[in-house]
């Protein structure tokens, strides 16, 4: 039987039903997209931690084997990096107990600082964390009132690479860092152990957004603001009122 036309035109969308599932449409869209976004974000956020976990892991398993010491305090002959001058010698050298060089990517930075293939051939370039090389198990002083021979669990091993040394100056200021073998860092102005208040230090907006996260010598990993940052550069003092970093060029 053929349908007449009066029953086709009864069957169809009407242009402004048309529009009003369209516009329902673009509504969901803009609620749905930001909150995709905000998901994506905050699992990338959560595997970079996931590598800092990895990496002080790591860093546990090299300690026991070399005397509470880090690779950047043992001597080449020995095994260790100390000397170097970049941070991937120094990673290249935990190699034996990270399964992937992938852990040292953060991926909110893949576009920028891809994850290498393999250790062999890993560059600065893929290496999104800095190394805190005032790390240490048992302070040996600049301690505050904790003293020299208290534990050194706070200490920083591990940091996302965004550090800069104020909001307004992206100049990092440098110093010698001797317990790494006297090579290059980043240096941090601060004060006493445990008193943030002298620090300067901030994020930069480039990675997660003026926070970032922090690996520490006792295996735990922090994620913190400003403020929290300051906190731990001042407990991770080295003998003075400074503390350094190693950061991947």
């Amino acid at each position: 039987m053929r349908l007449s036309n009066t029953s086709r035109i009864k069957s169809a969308f009407t242009l402004i039903e048309l529009l009003v599932v369209i516009a329902i449409i673009a509504i969901l869209a803009g609620l749905l997209i930001p909150a995709l976004a905000k998901a994506k974000t905050k699992a990338r956020r959560t595997q970079c931690i996931s590598n800092l976990k990895q990496l002080a892991t790591a860093y546990q398993m090299w300690l026991h084997d070399y005397d509470d010491k880090f690779p950047w305090m043992v001597d080449a002959r020995n095994g260790g990096t100390q000397g170097a001058s970049n941070v991937t010698p120094h990673y290249a050298g935990l190699s034996n107990y990270l399964s992937t060089p992938k852990v040292l990517a953060c991926p909110t930075l893949d576009k920028y600082r891809p994850a290498a293939l393999s250790f062999y051939s890993m560059q600065e370039v893929n290496i999104s964390y800095g190394i805190g090389t005032d790390a240490r198990v048992t302070m040996d002083a600049g301690a505050g009132s904790l003293g020299a021979g208290s534990s050194g669990g706070q200490t920083l091993t591990s940091i996302d690479f965004d550090v800069q040394s104020t909001e307004s100056d992206k100049t990092d200021t440098t110093a010698s860092c001797q317990r790494a073998g006297n090579v290059t860092v980043v240096a941090f102005k601060g004060g006493s152990y445990g008193n943030p208040a002298g620090y300067t230090a901030t994020w930069s907006k480039t990675n997660h957004v003026a926070s970032g996260d922090i690996g520490l010598v006792d295996g735990t990993v922090v994620a913190v603001d400003t403020t929290g940052l300051r906190l731990q550069l001042s407990m991770s003092l080295d003998n003075g009122a400074d503390s350094h970093l190693l950061k991947p060029k």
